[in-house]
């Protein structure tokens, strides 16, 4: 008992409206792509042009001032931290030779092997 729903009329009438139908839609996607060519085509703003008459010189002034201020500022991070890089890398070389040094002390007691005196104090003198 379903009340299926008989399509009305013939086969060819809908046939044809569905092909305007895909036409219609072609064309409405034309017309738009023609559209939107022509505002892309349409010159933006001058910038300048706006800036001179909108703005005050004393505001254009002190933004090119805070950039260049922007500018020496980034410049003194970039020098401080390779002065950083610098300075961790002396000091774990610093390190790795203190580690030397006391680990050839150790081999040297280890093995009852005196050291002169010269060598002690040039060790005494390098931990320091």
């Amino acid at each position: 008992m379903k009340d299926e729903a008989k399509s009305k009329g013939p086969w060819i009438h809908r046939f044809v409206i569905r092909i305007l139908t895909l036409v219609l839609a072609v064309l409405i996607y034309w017309i738009l792509g023609f559209f939107v060519d022509d505002i892309r085509s349409i010159p933006g703003p001058d910038y300048s042009t706006i800036e001179k008459k909108f703005i005050d010189k004393a505001s254009i002034a002190k933004q090119q001032d805070v950039e260049k201020q922007i500018e020496d500022l980034t410049r003194q991070i970039e020098n401080l931290r390779e002065k950083q890089r610098i300075v961790r890398d002396s000091s774990r070389n610093l390190q790795e030779t203190i580690n030397q040094l006391i680990e050839l002390r150790k081999l040297g007691i280890q093995k009852s092997i005196d050291f002169s005196a010269q060598e002690q104090a040039t060790f005494a003198s390098s931990l320091k």
